[in-house]
């Protein structure tokens, strides 16, 4: 096994995970906005991605897990 990729992986994995929980609160976020102005469609089509922003990190969270096995 190579440590320095999966010492990497780890990092890496961790990071995006992060980064997807900043971008699902700024989804939420917007999601709200648009549905007070108004924009009820746009707001589920955000609400959709903030869940697929959820998926993705539980996907990301599996690997991490199976890196560590």
């Amino acid at each position: 096994m190579d440590k320095e990729i999966k010492n990497r992986l780890e990092k890496i994995l961790k990071h995006w995970m992060d980064h997807n929980l900043d971008h699902a609160s700024e989804y939420r976020k917007w999601a709200k906005k648009a549905k007070k102005a108004g924009f009820e469609n746009v707001a589920t089509a955000i609400e959709e991605a903030t869940e697929g922003m959820e998926i993705s990190n539980s996907n990301l969270s599996e690997a991490l897990d199976l890196l560590k096995e």
